[in-house]
């Protein structure tokens, strides 16, 4: 049996941009933290890990949501 996924893509502008990063990630974690919450964690995981290592920040999200409860 072979499955097909497809993708919803939309291209955003805004000259309000004040952030430098896009986070993507799946409705359990925005169940849990708030899109301000997401971006205040991934900033705060970017001073501590710096800007190469997105698997640390993707990570400390990820675990903030566990102990929030999330699955």
């Amino acid at each position: 049996m072979r499955t097909e996924a497809s993708a919803e893509v939309a291209e955003l502008w805004s000259s309000d941009v004040t952030d430098s990063f896009l986070i993507i990630a799946c409705d359990g974690i925005f169940e849990e933290i708030s899109n301000k919450q997401a971006a205040a964690l991934a900033r705060a995981a970017f001073q501590k890990y710096g800007v190469d290592d997105v698997g640390s920040v993707a990570k400390s999200i990820i675990e903030w949501v566990m102990l929030k409860g999330g699955t």
